[in-house]
């Protein structure tokens, strides 16, 4: 994407947001996954668990039925899940292609 499309995109999701100040840390983490699942068309399912030591503090993947699942650390503070989350969002939003899951995965 050029300067100029990802100013729109972050100007759009900022928008799009509509919270307050008052919003914490955690409701920007799920309102960011709800906006950007209307963006795309389907649904996301955001998670926070304990990833031990997998050594992997974020992941994105797709179950079988098409839901996106991004699953973020606990074990950070919610400043730092943030930007797990918006790392997670931005291969979404490139196009990346993400893991995939089975259903009993998910």
């Amino acid at each position: 994407m050029r300067a100029k499309q990802l100013r729109e995109l972050r100007d759009g999701l900022i928008r799009d947001l509509d919270l307050d100040r008052s919003a914490t840390t955690e409701m920007v983490c799920v309102r960011l996954c709800q906006v950007t699942a209307q963006r795309l068309g389907g649904k996301i399912m955001l998670r926070f668990d304990d990833l031990g030591d997998s050594g992997l503090s974020g992941l994105w993947a797709v179950t079988d039925d098409d839901v996106h699942v991004v699953i973020v650390t606990t074990t950070r503070s919610w400043v730092h899940r943030l930007v797990i989350v918006l790392h997670e969002i931005a291969h979404m939003l490139c196009g990346h292609q993400p893991a995939r899951l089975d259903a009993g995965e998910s």
